[in-house]
């Protein structure tokens, strides 16, 4: 949650907090990611060689990829199979193209996971992964995808310093069920709101809005009071921002209306 408010934070100070930046489940198949193992020939030494592709990158998102990075030509891409294969990883690697170009590309996260381009959280932050990514296309990457494919929890990215903050969530319209696989809890939540605004106090900036944007953010949620107290919210979170029980229970009872 390192990056709450950093867009309307009165420091405007993203490298002060930030130094990089469910549906239901997804039925997609976990894949392997250990290439299959080779046996070298006897007092033959193997030499190191990139592993192999599990599948098949698929042939027009590869094309279209291949077309904007390595071949930068108005001439239609005509690669085959084999040379998108052999070149993906190092044209998506070379240019760093974030995880949201990749999947406007059509490219899935298996996809991706499958071709080795994608393997881990360290990937996911070279490729400039965030948030909003995971609703750019649910059929191609959604939260649910970060615990089953990479075995990413909410504590994971908050380690990373990646933001997953109450702004992230609302934004995305987030689920109770998929806040909940994703091991999303409002003590860690409130220990990072707590956390910023010492910092701002520490810069005697007034920490009145960030106050006041988490009263907006948790009013704002895809969810009904009960399922919050399930997240671990408690009443001493909502004394903490000044809000009452009675307006929160009242403003998500009409977001669900809708």
């Amino acid at each position: 949650m390192t990056s709450l408010f950093l867009d309307r934070s009165p420091l405007n100070s993203i490298d002060l907090f930030s130094k990089s930046l469910k549906e239901s489940p997804s039925s997609l198949p976990i894949i392997e990611s250990k290439p299959k193992e080779f046996v070298p020939p006897i007092n033959i030494k193997p030499t190191k060689t990139l592993p192999t592709p599990e599948k098949n990158f698929p042939l027009s998102v590869g094309r279209a990829i291949l077309s904007d990075t390595l071949y930068k030509s108005w001439i239609f891409n005509l690669q085959s199979q084999e040379e998108i294969n052999k070149t993906i990883r190092k044209a998506v690697k070379e240019e760093c193209i974030s995880i949201k170009s990749l999947i406007n590309y059509g490219a899935s996260i298996c996809d991706l996971f499958s071709a080795k381009i994608i393997l881990d959280i360290e990937d996911l932050k070279e490729h400039k992964f965030h948030p909003t990514d995971l609703i750019i296309n649910k059929e191609l990457f959604n939260i649910s995808h970060l615990g089953l494919i990479f075995n990413i929890k909410y504590k994971d990215l908050l380690k990373k310093k990646i933001p997953f903050d109450l702004y992230y969530i609302k934004k995305c319209q987030f689920t109770h069920a998929e806040l909940d696989a994703f091991g999303f809890n409002f003590p860690m939540c409130f220990d990072e709101i707590k956390r910023i605004i010492k910092i701002a106090q520490s810069h005697k900036t007034s920490s009145k809005e960030i106050i006041v944007c988490t009263q907006q953010y948790l009013r704002g949620l895809n969810t009904t009071y009960e399922e919050l107290v399930s997240l671990g919210l408690t009443k001493e979170h909502l004394q903490f921002i000044n809000l009452s029980e009675g307006i929160l229970i009242k403003d998500l009872k009409i977001n669900k209306s809708y």
